[in-house]
């Protein structure tokens, strides 16, 4: 055999050893898509409220962690971080589990009136990341006349990534 057939040969073995591990690769990652399930939280997480809350910004977060967790929640009589360790008793009846559950929490900010909500409507795990879907409802008709604050939180069991990293999150605003 000639040199010029063994590096043509070599040429082609190495083309295709790089398209073998570029298929493994876009077939483990690449295709790796499921919803995710998740449980919507109602009424329990009170007294907490986000800190972005005290204006009118929106605000979403994925918190996997009690230090993400106390980033972004405060009680709202005192406006200011809770300190477990300072204070115990600040602790309120619900706390968040971040051994099974991770939280991913969309905020409206402060609005004139009642009416306004703002819900999840799919939680998708794609390649590495998770995606968040959501719809905002505006009033229509008679609404409470007082200051409100829609948001909307869910817990993620941890068990369903047992097998998947996640190195990312997007929220995405159905309109």
């Amino acid at each position: 055999m000639t040199m010029e057939k063994k590096k043509g040969i070599i040429t082609i073995l190495a083309v295709f050893s790089v398209a073998i591990v570029l298929t493994t690769i876009f077939v483990v990652q690449g295709l790796t898509s499921f919803s995710v399930e998740y449980q919507p939280l109602e009424g329990c997480v009170y007294p907490w409220r986000p800190h972005y809350t005290v204006n009118d910004t929106e605000a979403t977060f994925f918190v996997q962690n009690m230090e993400e967790w106390n980033d972004y929640f405060i009680i709202p009589d005192t406006y200011s971080p809770i300190n477990y360790t300072e204070n115990p008793y600040a602790l309120p009846e619900w706390m968040p589990d971040f051994d099974n559950y991770s939280y991913a929490i969309l905020d409206w900010g402060m609005k004139p009136t009642g009416g306004y909500s703002i819900e999840f409507q799919s939680v998708t795990y794609k390649s590495g990341a998770i995606e968040f879907r959501y719809v905002k409802h505006v009033p229509e008709g008679t609404v409470t006349m007082a200051l409100t604050f829609p948001n909307s939180i869910i817990q993620i069991p941890k068990s369903q990534f047992a097998d998947h990293e996640i190195t990312g999150y997007r929220f995405i605003l159905i309109e």
